[in-house]
């Protein structure tokens, strides 16, 4: 909705940040290629939907995270990717996006 706010957590991390949030090895976001974010005003689900139709995340990472603490981790990359937990929980994407 117009003058939601989007609050970004992480973006661009060097390997020592990385290495201290607990990052990936692989780290899209010490490419610059990825943001972590939220939004107070919007659900996070409806964000992940959002996510999918754009095009820069189309073929790109979109990671949902949902429960106690919910975040959308997006990414531009060469190829699709789609995941999600709950609670640090792995659970299908498509499971996530209908909680």
């Amino acid at each position: 909705p117009e003058g939601a706010r989007l609050i970004i957590t992480s973006g661009y991390r060097c390997l020592t940040h990385n290495v201290a949030v607990g990052g990936s090895t692989n780290s899209q976001h010490m490419q610059g290629k990825a943001v972590d974010l939220y939004s107070p005003d919007v659900p996070i689900r409806d964000l992940a939907r959002a996510a999918i139709n754009v095009l820069a995340f189309r073929e790109g990472g979109i990671g949902l995270y949902v429960g106690k603490r919910e975040w959308l981790h997006c990414a531009v990359r060469g190829y699709r990717a789609r995941w999600a937990k709950h609670d640090g929980k792995p659970i299908p994407f498509e499971e996530a996006l209908e909680e």
